[in-house]
């Protein structure tokens, strides 16, 4: 294959992203599944990660209201 490297002097964001894609299909069938199977886990975790963010920043919210409320202040 004749373009199946991105020359190292470019130094575009979108050769980078296109430099990453020729990796990946230059991989073999298992290495993709592996590196398929990690970006899925990774994606996941990041997921689980912002999820359990959200539920303490609420459960934050609605200790400070209740102490507020306890005070007799206003919300």
């Amino acid at each position: 294959m004749k373009y199946d490297e991105v020359p190292k002097n470019y130094h575009s964001p979108y050769m980078a992203q296109v430099a990453e894609k020729l990796n990946i299909l230059k991989m073999t069938k298992e290495e993709r599944a592996h590196y398929s199977y990690y970006q899925k886990k990774l994606y996941n975790d990041r997921d689980e990660m912002q999820s359990a963010e959200a539920r303490g920043e609420a459960r934050g919210k609605a200790a400070i209201a209740r102490r507020m409320l306890i005070k007799g202040k206003n919300i």
